[in-house]
């Protein structure tokens, strides 16, 4: 994937999406520099989590908008159309 490509009929990862959600948070002043985050660590799989996508997943949990599902956030997984559904839903 080429980072300058819009590639919209291309999968979505799971990070990917939680990033999308979090900049938008982010533009509408909903999220602070100084906003707490969950510690990654709580998830096992915490060291799968891209660097640019830590604090939107730490970010996203604290917020309660994602849970991640049996310990694990899955980063690099695909979404579903559902999923996303719910983060979308779970941040209006």
């Amino acid at each position: 994937t080429d980072l300058g490509t819009l590639e919209p009929s291309s999968n979505l990862t799971r990070e990917q999406g939680f990033t999308f959600v979090y900049r938008y948070l982010e533009s509408r002043g909903a999220v602070k520099d100084e906003a707490e985050g969950a510690e990654l660590t709580d998830y096992e799989d915490w060291d799968a989590v891209s660097e640019y996508a830590q604090r939107p997943v730490s970010v996203l949990s604290a917020l309660g908008i994602i849970s991640g599902d049996g310990g694990y956030v899955t980063p690099q997984a695909n979404m579903t159309r559902g999923q996303m559904a719910k983060v979308l839903c779970m941040t209006l």
